[in-house]
């Protein structure tokens, strides 16, 4: 007699129970991507300012080698530094974009 009497809240519990179990999931699954697309973004913005950087270290370089040289290559450091100007305004771009929309689709152009 007992069981006919309770067992709709019984029921209910375990039910109500399922649906809690099942908005945690949820809630866990919604956590786990976001740390995932927040992964994406920080190996995104790696890729995309280590190049320039890269290059402009690179430049830096060979432009002091240059200007060591007797008589220094004034052209070449001259191409060197355009070439360092052009790695700057990449890696300015990048932070721009990042910056304007906070997305990590539209760090690449």
């Amino acid at each position: 007699m007992t069981w006919q009497t309770y067992s709709w809240f019984v029921l209910g519990g375990g039910a109500l129970c399922l649906a809690e179990a099942a908005a945690i999931g949820a809630l866990l699954l919604e956590r786990a991507r976001r740390r995932a697309e927040a992964g994406g973004l920080s190996s995104t913005l790696v890729h995309e300012l280590s190049q320039p950087l890269t290059a402009i270290l690179a430049n830096a370089q060979a432009a002091s080698r240059l200007l060591e040289r007797d008589p220094p290559d004034l052209a070449e450091v001259r191409q060197c530094l355009i070439e360092i100007v052009e790695s700057d305004k990449h890696a300015a771009g990048v932070l721009h974009r990042l910056r304007s929309t906070g997305s990590s689709s539209t760090l690449v152009n």
